[in-house]
């Protein structure tokens, strides 16, 4: 099935991050300093930028590469930055994409040279080996990720819109950020609340997920992907796990309210509950829950005994800030 097309950044700009907090304000982690490029020719100017996924495992740290665009301030949230940074001169963009690579290495640690064969359209690692159907892929990895946790939102705007998501009814109306009180009982605000066609409601809770690595729940105080699994394997660079929250979120509270209020309102009424998790990236086989959060992982448990609906929804993105829908039914693990 071809991808189809749901969002575009206008004005995506390829940069570095130079330092990561910016040096013009230390204290803040979500400012960066980044160089932007124009064509192969670097400018000297030095801009701040907004980077509200802060180190994200290394996607986003010093020395990385990532795709910007202008961004004035408009919102609540950027606004409360401003006020900390004290300021007249705010930051003029934000990072939204990070240029994530892995290159294929042999047995030696040597980059594998990678050749085409026309006639089968396979890739071998060496001249010399013989034609196989079976030759597993050896091609580098190179995937833009959504870095930016608005664009969950923003994306499943419009995958509503367009009528992509599976599990989900054609939608009559929807609002986003819609709160939500019951005395006693919910207190939230979710991202997205409205109703089918059929009249009944639904709620949608997106979250944006950029996270994956190799040998998931293994790896707690060690940051980016981790190493390949060794051997002949197929995709090999495509067998990392997608999880959802980040290690270094230590604190989901708010997170874990909301679940709960949506387990809470599936448990006593007809609406139809999702939790959306918007994968950006495809070098993934499957979705788990983190490993390095029990408290997450037992509210996400709860919340699919109640009849919760889990979306893990894939998402590529281009280097021309493209992002297309790739598939809502990938396999997702649910917690133990």
């Amino acid at each position: 099935m071809p991808c189809q097309f749901v969002l575009q950044i206008v004005g995506i700009t390829e940069a570095t991050i130079t330092q990561q907090p910016s040096a013009s304000y230390p204290q803040l982690s979500d400012l960066v300093d980044v160089k932007l490029s124009k064509g192969n020719k670097e400018q000297t100017d030095i801009v701040l930028a907004h980077n509200p996924s802060m180190n994200c495992d290394g996607l986003t740290d010093s020395n990385t590469e990532v795709l910007v665009a202008p961004c004035p301030p408009d919102q609540e949230e950027d606004m409360n930055i401003l006020k900390n940074i004290g300021s007249n001169e705010p930051f003029t963009h934000s990072v939204f994409l990070s240029v994530f690579k892995e290159k294929e290495f042999d047995e030696n640690g040597n980059p594998t040279k990678i050749i085409l064969n026309k006639k089968k359209n396979i890739f071998k690692k060496n001249e010399s080996e013989e034609d196989d159907d079976d030759e597993y892929e050896t091609e580098d990895n190179e995937q833009y990720i959504a870095v930016n946790p608005k664009l969950g939102v923003e994306l499943t705007e419009s995958l509503i819109e367009k009528k992509l998501i599976t599990s989900l009814p054609p939608v009559k109306t929807f609002k986003r950020n819609v709160p939500m009180y019951l005395e006693d009982k919910v207190d939230s605000v979710f991202s997205f609340i409205g109703f089918c066609e059929d009249n009944v409601p639904f709620i949608i809770e997106v979250n944006n997920v950029p996270y994956a690595e190799y040998k998931h729940g293994e790896r707690r105080f060690d940051s980016g992907v981790g190493n390949p699994p060794t051997g002949n394997i197929k995709n090999r660079h495509f067998t990392k796990t997608a999880y959802f929250p980040e290690k270094e979120c230590t604190n989901t509270n708010e997170l874990i309210k909301r679940i709960n209020d949506l387990t809470t309102i599936k448990k006593e009424s007809i609406t139809r509950c999702y939790i959306a998790y918007i994968i950006e990236r495809t070098d993934i086989s499957h979705f788990e829950i983190s490993k390095y959060n029990a408290e997450y992982q037992e509210a996400v448990k709860n919340a699919i005994d109640q009849g919760v609906i889990i979306l893990p929804i894939v998402i590529s993105w281009t280097n021309e800030g493209v992002a297309l829908f790739v598939t809502d039914s990938l396999p997702f693990l649910t917690p133990l």
